[in-house]
């Protein structure tokens, strides 16, 4: 499944309850045979959604290697 939520000409740091969005569904089967799905949506509630601890760890993890591989250069 891939699904894709858009609305041109409106960023998504200015979505508010009531806002009207397009909605595109891809899905896939086995065969990859495709069905999609358009449908207009209103957005009834809007919530933040934590980030992981593992990919907190993860991408600090690679700013320290990076900044070793950039020290190990100089």
């Amino acid at each position: 499944d891939q699904l894709q939520l858009k609305n041109i000409g409106l960023n998504v740091s200015d979505w508010v309850i009531g806002t009207t969005i397009i909605v595109d569904n891809w899905a896939f089967d086995s065969a990859n045979n495709q069905s999609q799905l358009f449908a207009e949506v209103q957005l009834t509630s809007i919530s933040s959604v934590p980030v992981p601890a593992a990919v907190w760890l993860f991408s600090s993890g690679l700013i320290g290697l990076a900044g070793l591989a950039r020290r190990k250069n100089l």
